[in-house]
Order: structure tokens, then C-alpha cells, then sequence
């Protein structure tokens, strides 16, 4: 009943059968209404931004390949710095 509410369905198979259940059934359901809506969008801002972060921290690499190639780096110190920047994006997590 509970998931029937908070997801908006509303088969109608279970009914409320007192005022005080017909009072707490339209209070979930328009709870339900409001909160699903709501978490989708945050997942979705959340996800939107994780791909933002993505964009810069990969942007940032490229910088830093194209400085290192320029400035003829050994190739040992490029993997370890190369390293250390994913060890960030993972350890901080995209932030």
C-alpha cells in the first residue's frame, strides 16, 4: 500500500474504510506526489554535475599532458603525475 501511495500508481485495490484512513492515505499519497518528484530531480542535478566535474577534471589532464609533452618531461615522471591526478579524481571523488 505504502509503495502503491508513494508511487503515484493507485490501483485502487486497497481502500481506506474509516475518515482517519481516508486523512492518512491522501496525506501519503500527496507526500508521495511531492517526494518523488523531487528525489528524481535531485539524482538528476546530482548526476548532471558529476559529469560537469568530469568535463574539468579531464580538461585539467589535458593540460597537463600537453605542458608535459612541451616541456620534453621524462616519460616516468608523466606516468606518476598522470597517476597522482586519478588517484584525486578517485580518492576525492570527482570533486
Amino acid at each position: 500500500w505504502a509503495i502503491v501511495g508513494m508511487s503515484t500508481v493507485g490501483y485502487g485495490d486497497i481502500v481506506p474504510t474509516n475518515p482517519y484512513e481516508t486523512t492518512f492515505a491522501a496525506l501519503v499519497i500527496l507526500f508521495g506526489g511531492l517526494l518523488l518528484p523531487a528525489v528524481v530531480g535531485g539524482l538528476a542535478a546530482y548526476l548532471g554535475n558529476l559529469n560537469v566535474a568530469l568535463k574539468v577534471h579531464r580538461n585539467k589532464l589535458s593540460r597537463v599532458r600537453s605542458y608535459m609533452r612541451n616541456a620534453a618531461i621524462d616519460q616516468a615522471l608523466v606516468q606518476r603525475v598522470l597517476r597522482f591526478y586519478d588517484y584525486l579524481w578517485c580518492r576525492q571523488g570527482g570533486v
